[in-house]
């Protein structure tokens, strides 16, 4: 097993069943492993399910964007929705 895992967009092209079964796997496994994951996710639902903090891009993409410091779930949402 890894130390660190990065999960590329894992509800692409899943439907909504789907997504609620394969985030549970993920966070079971994260959580269970001890192990520290780094999970790309356009899904807002599901980017906040397996979330306990956040980097948010901010910019015009692929032309200039700048990723913030990691922030806790709750400001960092708060951030991506302004």
């Amino acid at each position: 097993p890894a130390d660190i895992y990065l999960i590329d967009e894992p509800s692409a092209y899943l439907d909504s069943e789907q997504r609620i079964v394969a985030s549970k796997v993920i966070k079971r496994f994260i959580l269970h492993a001890k192990k520290t994951a780094f999970v790309v996710e356009h899904d807002f639902i599901m980017a906040t399910y397996l979330a306990d903090r956040v980097i948010v891009y901010e910019g015009i993409p692929s032309l200039d964007c700048v990723a913030n410091a990691p922030q806790s779930l709750l400001t960092g949402m708060n951030l991506f929705l302004s």
